[in-house]
């Protein structure tokens, strides 16, 4: 049976925790596991009570829950990064506590799994609730790679997202090639979707939505504390830490590096 690791930080999401969490209670199925993990990353408000009890109301057996205290507030990287250290399913999926999953995701996801056991990551469509539009139009049926050109390809032409929280990959990619976020930086998806994706040779994208993205105004990137000085700051690290990587030289030709080397 599949044992899927869902790993969820917490830190100042008292109002969509509960909906966050009951989005995967749905999720309970016959033919996989779930352990859901909850890092709380110091928050300041009613975030950890509300999980809480709701974890305590459960009354299943598919899930079990885990969670993680910080000793201080570390940063959604590091949240997720203890997330990662604590897994022991066969797939890890990241969760934002102010998104939800819609119902029989997980099972459509695992359909794949089980189907191509030897595919890394499994890719599928997200739903940008605040735009009314899925986040990747421009796939609209399964597509399958089972070459590293291709993969790197797909993602360097922006056919593949930046986002950690519509994707399945097996834990032991993640180890293999220590797939962990930096801390310190914001946009930390697009360094370690950068790494993922030079990193593994197999892909399954899938065009179903199974994730809706909530748009939070008082998340960081959506807060006057998210600074235009940090921001740009963030993005000429991950730039110079692109050009650092050498996945093969004559991706360094990719006019998507060229106009940012300009």
């Amino acid at each position: 049976m599949v044992k899927l690791s869902i790993i969820i930080p917490i830190f100042n999401v008292e109002n969509s925790i509960e909906k966050c969490l009951r989005s995967v209670i749905d999720q309970e199925g016959t033919d996989y596991q779930i352990e859901c993990i909850l890092i709380n990353d110091c928050t300041p408000d009613q975030s950890m009570i509300r999980a809480q009890k709701i974890i305590e109301a459960y009354k299943g057996n598919g899930i079990s829950f885990i969670t993680i205290q910080h000793e201080e507030n570390q940063g959604v990287s590091a949240a997720r990064n203890s997330g990662i250290h604590a897994s022991t399913g066969d797939y890890v999926l990241f969760v934002d506590s102010d998104d939800y999953i819609p119902k029989s995701s997980f099972s459509y996801l695992v359909r794949y799994a089980t189907q191509h056991p030897d595919i890394e990551v499994i890719e599928s469509n997200a739903f940008d609730k605040k735009m009314a539009t899925q986040i990747n139009p421009y796939a609209p049926t399964i597509l399958q790679f089972k070459d590293r050109d291709q993969v790197y390809s797909r993602f360097i032409n922006f056919k593949l997202s930046v986002y950690v929280w519509n994707k399945m990959i097996k834990r032991s990619t993640i180890i293999e090639h220590g797939l962990f976020f930096e801390k310190g930086i914001i946009h930390e998806d697009i360094l370690w979707n950068y790494e993922l994706f030079t990193s593994v040779s197999s892909v399954i994208y899938l065009p179903r939505a199974t994730y809706i993205y909530e748009y939070n105004p008082s998340s960081i990137t959506n807060t006057t504390l998210h600074r235009v000085e940090e921001d740009v700051r963030s993005h000429l690290h991950i730039c110079n830490k692109l050009f650092e990587m050498p996945p093969q030289t004559k991706y360094k030709r990719n006019n998507y590096f060229v106009e940012y080397h300009l």
